[in-house]
């Protein structure tokens, strides 16, 4: 019996995995601003815990309902509105 190209086919050459190289730090760029937005909002958080003590809860409510919001629009947000759903994720 003949080996069939199918079941075994041939290692992806380097120029093929070069073409991957653009799509890969494309959606690492576009990731920036979500860690920054993070890290902004827990130092802003933080802050605002430390000097208002009373208002913990009520901090952690606004925080929690921004990650809803920001889920539902991920959802709800038709897939051709691509930076509405970027700026969602951040």
């Amino acid at each position: 019996m003949g080996r069939s190209d199918a079941f075994h086919p041939s290692p992806p050459s380097l120029r093929h995995l070069l073409t991957l190289l653009p799509i890969a730090l494309g959606t690492q760029y576009l990731q920036i601003p979500g860690g920054a937005v993070q890290f902004l909002a827990l130092i802003t958080g933080g802050y605002i815990c430390t000097k208002f003590p009373n208002l913990r809860c009520i901090t952690m409510m606004v925080a929690n309902t921004i990650c809803i919001i920001g889920a539902a629009c991920l959802v709800g947000l038709p897939t051709d509105n691509k930076w509405g759903r970027l700026v969602a994720l951040w």
